[in-house]
């Protein structure tokens, strides 16, 4: 399976755990940006066109992936190709997001974002939605089956509940530590998917939850079932704060892999 992220770390981390997980070969190929908005700051990297539509450049990093690894394995080798990206708090309502011009970057609330330019900031959320709606009704790259999750608001935050960590080299440590501790708890990981998917679904349908126990998010699970379709739906509602909020929809990832098309 082939792992698109945005950046090393977040391949670091998730890609020996969700090897284990679904029991199948998985290798992380890093955008090293957010593709989403990589229009908007260009980088270098030889898959990037400027002006090209979002899915023509996942599709050309996926290429290029698939060139630079001199055949040792070829585009029918890939199952399935699956994407994350962080939700950085873009899907809020644009009411909730307040200027700052003191500041020189941009800071995040449970309720709010406050930034430096409210204008152009807006204009970004506005871009990374119409491009996750593209990429959310993909379903292939070159005949092979693919599929967008999310980590909210970014891996750190899922999985350690720091969310400002902006240190490369600390969220590579970060992650490294917790890849680790995944390999020697195997389970640990598949729980935390599930606490990630049910705290975002409950406040999804109460406004308002309490942290969960193991016990409830798997009660809340077996209620609804894991819904890759009504995750992206709960997060993209127009009144939704889900995108500022720790959480996931990668629980859905196995049934992707060993039940899609």
């Amino acid at each position: 399976m082939l792992l698109l992220v945005e950046g090393e770390s977040d391949s670091t981390l998730l890609a020996p755990s969700l090897e284990r997980l679904i029991a199948c070969h998985v290798e992380g190929a890093p955008f090293r940006c957010d593709v989403t908005v990589v229009n908007q700051y260009p980088v270098r990297d030889t898959w990037f066109t400027p002006g090209k539509d979002v899915r023509t450049l996942v599709r050309n990093r996926v290429r290029e992936h698939i060139s630079q690894k001199n055949g040792a394995y070829r585009k029918r080798d890939v199952i399935r190709i699956i994407q994350v990206i962080d939700l950085d708090g873009a899907f809020i309502p644009h009411d909730r997001v307040f200027e700052d011009r003191l500041l020189s970057h941009v800071e995040y609330g449970s309720d709010r974002i406050s930034v430096p330019n409210r204008a152009r900031h807006c204009e970004l959320m506005a871009e990374k939605r119409r491009n996750v709606d593209s990429l959310r009704g993909l379903s292939d790259i070159d005949n092979i089956p693919y599929r967008l999750f999310f980590v909210s608001r970014n891996l750190e935050h899922a999985f350690a509940e720091d969310p400002d960590v902006r240190d490369l080299a600390e969220k590579n440590d970060l992650a490294s530590a917790h890849a680790i501790q995944f390999a020697q708890e195997p389970d640990l990981f598949k729980s935390m998917l599930v606490l990630q998917y049910a705290q975002h679904l409950a406040e999804a349908r109460f406004s308002t939850v309490n942290t969960m126990t193991l016990r409830q998010a798997h009660t809340v699970i077996d209620q609804e079932g894991l819904l890759w379709n009504e995750s992206w739906k709960n997060v993209l509602c127009s009144n939704s704060l889900l995108s500022l909020h720790a959480g996931s929809n990668l629980a859905c990832i196995p049934d992707f892999i060993h039940n899609a098309g």
